[in-house]
């Protein structure tokens, strides 16, 4: 007995195939990149709370950010779904945020010179340790 794929004409089954991919595509690479998206942000957040300052690379936040704000904007223009709708309003505010974020870091680090200073001098390097084993296996 053939089974349900096998009985399909293979025409038919490159149709399927193809259907398949344009409409599970883009929703699983919209889940990856909000996937990453949050990865990203929970990086972040551990960097600043263990003191991470301003740099001028913050500026590279809103790029992978606007690419999602457009990518939904297209999936939900494209699907019709109101998911998408709101994702993208979210995401808008969101880029908003992180351009707000990286323009007021950009004035207020040109603003007090330290954008415009040399970079600091590297931390000394720590005094070499030495112990004593007792063990005796290592002489």
């Amino acid at each position: 007995m053939k089974s349900l794929v096998a009985r399909v004409r293979p025409r038919d089954r490159d149709r399927m195939v193809t259907a398949a991919v344009r409409h599970l595509g883009p929703h699983s690479v919209m889940g990856f990149a909000l996937l990453w998206l949050g990865l990203a942000a929970a990086h972040v957040v551990r960097a600043r709370r263990r003191g991470m300052g301003f740099s001028m690379t913050w500026w590279a936040f809103t790029f992978p950010v606007g690419t999602c704000v457009t990518g939904s904007a297209a999936l939900a223009r494209h699907t019709g779904l109101a998911v998408y709708d709101a994702l993208t309003v979210g995401l808008y505010l969101l880029l908003v945020a992180a351009w707000l974020a990286a323009g007021v870091g950009t004035v207020r680090g040109l603003v007090s010179g330290e954008l415009l200073a040399g970079p600091r001098p590297a931390p000394a390097a720590p005094r070499p340790a030495t112990a004593r084993t007792t063990s005796g296996a290592v002489r």
